[in-house]
This record gives structure tokens, C-alpha cells and sequence, in this order.
């Protein structure tokens, strides 16, 4: 699951626009946030999507690395 939200994660954040034109991966300037509220622009619909895909990206992960360690500690109980 983790594995997933990871892929679900950069997925949305190169449809986004991540390390676009050369630019530094710590470069966030593309994650201009100001057009969510902003639903005359166009292509719109497709960066709520790809927003989309970012939130559950990080959704999934949170939920993998819980899993495990939660498996783990249960293991540690267990011995």
C-alpha cells in the first residue's frame, strides 16, 4: 500500500508540473495552490485531479507505513 501511494504520489506530482524545465527537485514553485478556488481556469478540472492524486498518494502511504508498523510491533509483542 505504501508502495502504491508513493507511485499515486509522484504520479500527481509530475502531472502537476514537478521538475519541469531543468528545475531543482526542491524547486516547489509549481505547487501554486492559488487557482483551487479559481474555477474559470482553464484546465481546471485536471489539476484538481492530479491534486487528487497527490492527496491520495500521501493518504496511502500514511496508511502503509502505519500498517507495517503496526505488524512490527505486534511481532515484538509476540516474542
Amino acid at each position: 500500500m505504501a508502495g502504491f501511494g508513493c507511485t499515486l504520489l509522484l504520479a500527481g506530482l509530475f502531472s502537476l508540473g514537478w521538475l519541469r524545465h531543468g528545475k531543482s527537485p526542491y524547486d516547489l514553485s509549481f505547487l501554486h495552490l492559488d487557482w483551487i478556488w479559481r474555477t474559470d481556469l482553464p484546465y481546471w478540472s485536471a489539476h484538481i485531479f492530479n491534486l487528487t492524486l497527490v492527496a491520495t498518494g500521501i493518504d496511502l502511504m500514511a496508511c502503509g507505513v502505519v500498517m507495517i508498523l503496526r505488524a512490527h510491533l505486534l511481532q515484538r509483542a509476540c516474542d
